[in-house]
């Protein structure tokens, strides 16, 4: 499902490339894009296989406020998953804890 996923993903963004090459040639007028002001990327793996690795630009002058909670999402993803490998950490150093005893209360 995943490589389906990917395999269209890529079709898309090929054609797009290509009739965006095509509307240039066409004499369409060029359009000022504003800057990228942060970088995102996605790490592509299909069976454990690094494919590669998608690049997006954010324009925050253009939605600031959607790029800020985007930021302070990713952010927080990596803050909880801290605290996540934290507290097991906790869990299996406490004497007579269990997973099930957490889990219970």
């Amino acid at each position: 499902m995943l490589r389906k996923a990917v395999v269209a993903f890529i079709a898309c963004t090929a054609f797009f490339l290509a009739f965006s090459a095509y509307s240039r040639r066409q004499g369409v007028a060029e359009v000022q894009l504003p800057a990228v002001t942060h970088r995102v990327y996605l790490d592509v793996e299909i069976d454990g296989q690094h494919i590669g690795r998608i690049v997006i630009g954010l324009y925050g002058e253009v939605v600031p406020k959607t790029v800020g909670i985007l930021i302070i999402l990713l952010f927080f993803q990596h803050v909880l998953l801290l605290i996540l490998i934290f507290e097991v950490c906790v869990l299996l150093c406490t004497p007579g804890a269990s997973c099930a005893s957490v889990l219970d209360s």
